[in-house]
This record gives C-alpha cells, sequence and structure tokens, in this order.
C-alpha cells in the first residue's frame, strides 16, 4: 500500500467536504467550519499549510438529522453508539484510502478510510461555575475513553503506524490496557459520555459548547444563537459556512488565531496516531 502524502489527505478530505456541504445547503441544515478549519478558512483561504483534517460543528437538532440522512456513493457516517465508540460523528471514506490507527473507534463494520469529524454543539448551563463543573465531567469520560480505544487496535493497526520496530511494544500494551480495564463494554462508555452531553435539551438554556472531544480546557462557553447566521467564505476552490461572529468562537482556545505559530508548534494532529494509505496503488 502506499501512503498519503499530506496534500493528498487535505484534497480528499476537501471532496468529502464539497459533498457534505451540498447535502447540507440542499436539506436546510446549519454547519460550520471549525477549531484549525476555521482558522484555515481565516488565515489562509484555505487549509493550513500543516494541517490534515477537516473539523466542522452542527448544533444538535441538525446533526442528528444530518447523521441520519447523509448518504454517498463514496462515504459513509460513523454514527456514535451504532458502529462507533466515538462521542461525535465521522463522515469516512470507503473507496479510496483505509486507515490504520493507534486509537481505533469503529466497533464494527468495515475498516474507514480518510474522515471528516462532525462534532455536536449542545446546550450547556448558564452558570459559568456550573458549565465548568459539566464541561470537566465530559472530558475525563472523553479522555477515558481515548485510554480504552487503546484495546480497539488491531496488529495491522499497530504495525501500519510508524515508527514499525515499535510494534511488539505497541501490541503487548495494547492486550494490557484490556487486561488492566476487565475488558469493559465501550460502547455502554460511549453511552453514558453522549448521555451527558444532551443533559440539557437543545434550547432550555441561553448557551452551547462542544462537549464531545475535550483534550483540552478552555472556556468555550457560548451564546446558543452563535451558529443561526453562517455565512460563506473562500476555502480552496469551494465555499464553505462559518459563524458570522466567529471571533466569539475561536478566541477562548485560540486567543492569538490570526498569528502564525512558531515552526516547533506546527503539528500535524491526526497524523501523529494514523497513517491514511490508497487501497489500489503500490
Amino acid at each position: 500500500m502506499k501512503e498519503l502524502t499530506l496534500r493528498e489527505i487535505q484534497l480528499l478530505s476537501l471532496d468529502l467536504m464539497k459533498e457534505i456541504h451540498a447535502y447540507c445547503e440542499a436539506e436546510g441544515i446549519r454547519y460550520s467550519m471549525a477549531y484549525g478549519s476555521l482558522i484555515g478558512v481565516l488565515r489562509h483561504k484555505g487549509f493550513i499549510p500543516w494541517d490534515d483534517d477537516i473539523d466542522i460543528v452542527m448544533p444538535r437538532p441538525d446533526y442528528e438529522r444530518f447523521i441520519r440522512g447523509f448518504r454517498s456513493d463514496r462515504a459513509k457516517v460513523a454514527i456514535p453508539g451504532e458502529d462507533s465508540c466515538q462521542p461525535i460523528a465521522r463522515v469516512y471514506d470507503t473507496r479510496d484510502t483505509v486507515a490504520y490507527t493507534k486509537y481505533p473507534f469503529m466497533t464494527k463494520g468495515e475498516r474507514p478510510g480518510l474522515w471528516i469529524d462532525v462534532y455536536p454543539i449542545d446546550n450547556v448551563p448558564d452558570d459559568p461555575e456550573e458549565f465548568d463543573r459539566h464541561a470537566e465531567e465530559c472530558r475525563q469520560l472523553y479522555r477515558r475513553m481515548v485510554r480504552r480505544r487503546k484495546m480497539l487496535a488491531k496488529a495491522a493497526d499497530l504495525h501500519n503506524v510508524p515508527p514499525r520496530w515499535h510494534f511488539p511494544w505497541r501490541w503487548v500494551r495494547a492486550q494490557w490496557w484490556k487486561i488492566r480495564a476487565g475488558f469493559p463494554d465501550l460502547m455502554k462508555e460511549s453511552a453514558q459520555q453522549r448521555e451527558l452531553m444532551e443533559k440539557y435539551p437543545w434550547g432550555s438554556t441561553g448557551h452551547v459548547s462542544q462537549l464531545g472531544i475535550r483534550n483540552w480546557v478552555y472556556r468555550d462557553h457560548l451564546p446558543a444563537d452563535l451558529f443561526d447566521n453562517n455565512i460563506l467564505m473562500p476555502f480552496e476552490d469551494m465555499e464553505v459556512r462559518v459563524p458570522k461572529d466567529y471571533h466569539t468562537f475561536l478566541i477562548p482556545q485560540y486567543p492569538n488565531y490570526m498569528e502564525l505559530p512558531p515552526e516547533d508548534k506546527r503539528e500535524q494532529h491526526t497524523l501523529s496516531a494514523t497513517k491514511f494509505y490508497w487501497k489500489n496503488k503500490k
């Protein structure tokens, strides 16, 4: 198998994003580019040059419609609680690529290819201190699940993520995690986090947040109407949706988002633990 280059990953992700955007526009589904992808829109009018994925967010009602309704000839949605133990959805390629990762998320079905992360936005408490407690509880559950997901790694995953001389150690560690955790039911544990994410029904508070993947601590206590009026902006050779008030969305985590980071901080996040390969290229 031939490993995808960074630019090939970006271009294939862009193809998937075009399908997602077209579907959302046709169905009136609200979405927005998020995190590094949103910074790419604002600062580069495309991908951050070293970025290796696309992240989007959707208000919970739109997210539920999307994961149930999206269809493609070359992609599927990994739905939390059905075929994935992730607390967020992923749109993954089924035609051209295959992924090997130290942190698998699929509990059944085919091995996914290149993916785009789709994060739900949920209501959260209006009181800042109560929100902090709620968000921290979600963060702890997510961090536990990341450790648990090591148990899903197959030999092919661990062998195809360089450096390959780490393979024996990775394999032993994966088995050790299973024994240490007592072979837990990952789907049941994932359901606990999703239940906590949806603790406050949509529309019940004046604030929202992204509670699914929280491997950081920051104050994303956002106004509930932030994603009501998303606007179009250029991204590579297409247009994508972003919040009209994108500064409010980005500033809690990226206070200097329009400035280039130092060269030693320009990290590829996905590719540190995952490798994508062409299915039919050698």
